[in-house]
């Protein structure tokens, strides 16, 4: 594993924070324990204990827990702890959302293809030749961009395509490059950078 001090340094940082507000949203634990439920699905294979290698043989698993964690604690949670409700402009949001980020969990899978095959880990990545996991990429990026018309059309639709074609621009660049810290800021910046945008045209 690289980067190990950096890695314990976000573990530090996250365990501190999670410390911090876990008193104050006491309240919303059956929510936070889906946050949690699905990050341990995506953690499970790894551990070296049956049942959890059972996890290592389900295809499509590994990405889509990975998306199904991102999705869920940046769009689907927020909501449930606003006390808003689950509109219909909402849930086409969420389903651009998901596309988007599913994507960007490709991506991230390619990196570790190698590791998982080692560890007997099955994914779509490991099990789908290179062409075809990039028509599956580009095609959740394809669907992501038409969602975003049937969530608006009008600026805000700029800024939220914005992030799907920087996302593009970038692909030959990903699948070429093993950076931790390029994964860890840009890609995962990439996820933050839509709501970023949303909020500064919002405001504006």
């Amino acid at each position: 594993m690289r980067h190990k001090n950096l890695q314990l340094v976000f573990a530090i940082i996250g365990g501190i924070g999670a410390a911090i507000y876990f008193w104050d949203l006491k309240t919303y634990w059956l929510e936070l324990s889906g946050a949690a439920f699905l990050t341990f699905l995506y953690s499970a294979p790894k551990i070296p204990i049956s049942p959890f290698t059972w996890l290592r043989k389900i295809a499509i698993g590994k990405t889509i827990f990975l998306t199904a964690v991102w999705v869920y604690v940046t769009n689907v949670l927020p909501i449930f702890l606003s006390g808003a409700h689950f509109t219909t402009q909402a849930v086409l949001y969420i389903v651009h959302r998901f596309f988007i980020i599913y994507a960007l969990c490709i991506l991230f899978d390619y990196r570790d293809v190698e590791s998982d095959k080692r560890e007997g880990i099955r994914s779509l990545i490991t099990w789908l030749s290179k062409p075809e996991l990039m028509r599956l990429y580009f095609f959740s990026l394809l669907i992501s961009a038409v969602f975003t018309f049937l969530v608006c059309r009008d600026i805000i639709t700029f800024y939220l395509l914005l992030p799907i074609v920087i996302t593009a621009l970038l692909t030959k660049y990903t699948l070429n490059t093993r950076s931790d810290y390029y994964y860890y800021f840009v890609l995962d910046g990439l996820v933050m950078l839509s709501a970023v945008l949303h909020y500064i045209a919002v405001v504006a």
